[in-house]
């Protein structure tokens, strides 16, 4: 049985979802299990996109390892007091102010999960985008339901490492006579163990301290150290949801900085991503203005390396292409941490000129000219003759058909220019190289295919079946085109006459 894209698609979202991969997470070896099934009828592009996996996402679980999720389950908006309801439920399975791992996250997500996403869920618990990334990986516990309390817990902890680090008590060894000494003053306002965690003491080492009074631990408290520990969480978190070489606009920005905007100020975290003051303010100022974030060093790229990738692009089907900017970016994706943008516009044939249009007009520009020179209608009617032969009049092809009898001709015509010879749109062709669908070479008309058929000795029952297969049409319908060119030559036969 054939089935469109779209029907498909569908099929294969079906099955998978019954197999039980609606929201699951999966890394390049599954996807490729799951397209084992599937990989004669579609291109493993196509198939990522079917599970939803961005291009982006495909790319980063292809080269760089690591988990993407498939069939995303489309929630509705749930209102304000569901998520105040879901938030009193928790608090009342005692889990205020209480640190989790992962595991005991899907615990208490398994009964909303028919309604909400594990990422709304996980901001209703009051953990934040970068937290919940850290808590999936396995990295840390997140702390949720956090109570006012709490939060003045968090400030006063601040307030108390400076008064311990100008009486120099950091990195200063204390044993738990010592402790205590230090916790008397605080002691009305928390508990040991909360003290314990505000000087940064491990609480095995706290335990033991107990155990064995005249063993000395240090003190940890350096607040130089404390901010440069947070620098680094907070790159090592942008850099785990993909931000490494990646450019952005203000927007983009500002819903980074939004997990942290009440611990650093908005240049603090600029300083952080490798954006100076002068391009925040650029891109501040401007809607069509992006910077690179965690830019990387590269080295200069050999002669050899640039030829792989323009064949590389080649490969892929651009060859003398009009591309967008965002299709640009999609190819960009793979050599990104390698060349720059600008480097990677020069292999694809850009010049300067033509590659900032593209960027901040919107203007389609093509890459990969081939200067083909121009062949003569007999050459064109001579491919045409050659592929006829080959028995590919009226067929259906897939693109690695079209490369096949693409392949001769490669070096004297332009891939679009074969296609436009045996009949292929442009726009056919783009969908044929993604593997939309398959197109139809040398189409004839079915006035042209009868008397084909009728010459080959064909009965008249059977052409007529064939002509409507091959056509797509109905027996009315090609009736009616007979009836409509049997008028025609009646037409030219009496012009004929008269003209006598």
């Amino acid at each position: 049985m054939s089935y469109t894209f779209r029907g498909l698609k569908l099929k294969i979202r079906n099955e998978l979802k019954k197999q039980g991969y609606e929201n699951k997470y999966i890394d390049y070896e599954e996807f490729l299990e799951l397209y084992e099934p599937y990989k004669t009828e579609i291109s493993e592009r196509n198939f990522a996109d079917i599970l939803g996996i961005s291009y982006a996402n495909w790319q980063a679980i292809k080269h760089k390892k690591g988990r993407t999720k498939i069939l995303k389950k489309e929630y509705k908006k749930i209102s304000d007091e569901r998520k105040e309801e879901i938030l009193e439920d928790i608090k009342h399975k005692g889990y205020v102010n209480k640190l989790i791992y992962y595991t005991e996250f899907l615990e208490l997500y398994e009964t909303y999960k028919s309604e909400i996403s594990e990422i709304e869920f996980a901001e209703i618990l009051g953990i934040s985008t970068a937290n919940f990334s850290n808590l999936k990986n396995n990295r840390t516990r997140a702390k949720i339901c956090k109570t006012q309390q709490y939060k003045e817990i968090e400030q006063r902890k601040n307030e108390i490492q400076k008064e311990l680090l100008n009486k120099g008590y950091n990195l200063k060894p204390t044993n738990y006579e010592e402790f205590l000494q230090l916790y008397d003053k605080y002691k009305e306002e928390f508990d040991e163990e909360t003290f314990v965690y505000m000087l940064k003491i491990r609480y095995s080492d706290w335990e033991y301290m107990k155990k064995d009074r005249d063993e000395a631990k240090k003190l940890n408290i350096s607040l130089k150290e404390l901010i440069q520990n947070r620098r680094r969480k907070i790159e090592e978190d942008i850099k785990n949801q993909g931000y490494v070489n990646e450019l952005i606009n203000y927007e983009e920005f500002m819903k980074l900085y939004a997990n942290y905007k009440e611990e650093i100020s908005e240049i603090e975290f600029a300083n952080i991503l490798g954006i100076n003051e002068d391009n925040l303010r650029i891109i501040k100022h401007s809607n069509n203005k992006r910077t690179t974030v965690f830019k990387v060093e590269y080295t200069e790229t050999t002669v050899e390396r640039k030829k792989q990738i323009r064949e590389n692009i080649l490969n892929l089907g651009f060859e003398n292409t009009y591309i967008t900017y965002e299709e640009f970016l999609k190819l960009y994706e793979t050599y990104k941490n390698e060349i720059t943008e600008k480097e990677f516009a020069n292999i694809l044939g850009l010049r300067v000129n033509n590659w900032q249009s593209m960027r901040h007009l919107g203007v389609r520009t093509r890459i990969l000219k081939n200067n083909y020179k121009e062949i003569s209608e007999d050459k064109k009617e001579e491919i045409k003759q050659k592929i006829r032969s080959m028995g590919y009049a009226n067929k259906l092809i897939k693109y690695e058909d079209f490369l096949k009898l693409y392949e001769p001709y490669k070096n004297e015509i332009s891939e679009n220019d074969f296609a436009q010879i045996i009949g292929i749109a442009t726009v056919n062709l783009n969908s044929l190289r993604l593997g939309k669908f398959r197109a139809r070479v040398l189409k004839s008309s079915p006035i042209e295919l009868m008397k084909n058929c009728i010459e080959s000795g064909m009965g008249k029952d059977e052409t007529i079946k064939y002509c409507m297969k091959e056509c797509g049409l109905s027996k009315e319908e090609l009736l009616k085109e007979m009836e409509n060119y049997q008028r025609e030559e009646n037409l030219k036969r009496n012009k004929s006459k008269e003209s006598r």
